[in-house]
Order: structure tokens, then C-alpha cells, then sequence
């Protein structure tokens, strides 16, 4: 152990934020496995790089759907009551795309450099003919009315009558 450890402080002891690449996986498109979809614009992924398997969070590129758990300052319970049904809606209905199109969870993701927050984000696609990279989901999502285009600024906050196919879709009586 002694010398293993011994050999991998001589190679980072000249390592520096100047010389050394930072590690990333912008740029990549990878299969990866659905593990949860956390809501709307957001799912956990399962995937192998560089020969190791890991899971991270995706936070999906170019759109904002609703929240399940908004944030309440401001905010009648009513606005609340109406995001936390819309994100459950947008939510499902992204869950349902990926289980129809890949009953394994299987997704094509294209990386794209991290968030303002670091988190991964990418554009997720389903599988298509020959496991070869599908139906764009960030487009379905919009296209849809699932969600909104978001290009990274600061969000607006929530309006339902931006949502008019889930205003039709949900009852909000309950």
C-alpha cells in the first residue's frame, strides 16, 4: 500500500489548476439507464464512463418544468397547491415517454457543460431504430406543454396559465 500511495503522490505533485484538465463529460453522448425521474426537468441516471459505473443527477437542457416542491416564499397556498400538481403531471408524463419508448430505462443523453450549480445537463433522447439516438425529449416535453424553454437565467415564477394543455388535463378541484 505504502508504495501505491507513494507513486500516485509523485504524479499529482506537480499537478496544478493551470496544467491539469478539469474532468468533465461535456461533449459526450452516452446509453445511459433511467434510475428515477425526480421530476419534470430532472433525472437520475445510471452510466459508464471510462470504464466505471456511476449515477448522477441530469438536469435536462433547455427546459423548466413545474416544481414539486416550489419554493413558498410569496406564495399563496393555491399557487403552491397548483405547481405541486403540474410538476406531478409533467413528472409522470416524462416517466411514461421513456417507459413506453425503453421498458429498461435505456435513454441516449448528449452532455453539455454543467449547470451554473455544476450539476450535469444534457439533452436526453429515447432510443430509436437500432438503439440509435431518437425522439429529442427536451423538444417532446415543450412541445407537449410539459414544461417551459429555460436558457438559464433566473426563473419566472409559476403561472398555470402558461400550462394550457395541463390546465385542460388536471382537475384542480382536488
Amino acid at each position: 500500500m505504502g508504495s501505491s500511495l507513494s507513486k500516485v503522490k509523485t504524479r499529482l505533485l506537480p499537478l496544478t489548476k493551470e496544467n491539469t484538465p478539469r474532468w468533465s463529460i461535456r461533449g459526450e453522448t452516452l446509453l445511459v439507464k433511467v434510475l428515477e425521474v425526480h421530476d419534470g426537468d430532472t433525472i437520475h441516471i445510471a452510466f459508464s464512463f471510462n470504464g466505471k459505473e456511476y449515477w448522477d443527477s441530469l438536469r435536462v437542457s433547455g427546459l423548466d418544468a413545474p416544481e414539486l416542491a416550489p419554493r413558498k416564499k410569496g406564495r399563496t397556498e393555491e399557487s403552491l397547491k397548483t405547481e405541486k400538481q403540474f410538476g406531478r403531471f409533467s413528472t409522470e408524463a416524462l416517466k411514461r415517454k421513456i417507459r413506453e419508448s425503453s421498458p429498461e430505462g435505456f435513454i441516449w443523453v448528449v452532455f453539455e457543460p454543467e449547470d451554473k450549480y455544476g450539476r450535469l445537463l444534457g439533452t436526453p433522447f429515447l432510443l430509436g431504430r437500432n438503439s440509435s439516438r431518437g425522439e429529442n425529449l427536451t423538444e417532446w416535453m415543450l412541445q407537449e406543454n410539459y414544461a417551459l424553454p429555460y436558457g438559464g437565467g433566473t426563473k419566472e415564477t409559476f403561472n398555470p396559465l402558461l400550462y394550457p394543455k395541463l390546465q385542460t388535463e388536471i382537475d384542480l378541484t382536488k
